[in-house]
């Protein structure tokens, strides 16, 4: 695993946008899905969250592609 950079924004996104629907309950409105994508899970969403003191996201690779990652954020938001 390595610190990910701004630069990985678009990469993390585009993996957490391929599985988040993969972790959501069955049930789960899509369009609840979508939204959350949209508001959370977005490049321009993972650049803040890069630069937001606190925060740190780890990601994984195999093969030069993301495979993983991990956000650690503390007390930065609020637990879920």
């Amino acid at each position: 695993m390595i610190r990910a950079q701004s630069v990985d924004a678009f990469r993390l996104s585009a993996l957490a946008q391929d599985t988040f629907a993969l972790a959501c309950p069955d049930g789960t409105d899509p369009a609840d899905i979508a939204e959350h994508i949209a508001a959370q899970l977005s490049a321009v969403a993972f650049e803040a969250d890069l630069e937001t003191t606190g925060v740190a996201i780890y990601l994984a690779e195999s093969e030069g592609e993301v495979v993983g990652y991990a956000m650690l954020c503390g007390e930065v938001y609020p637990p879920i």
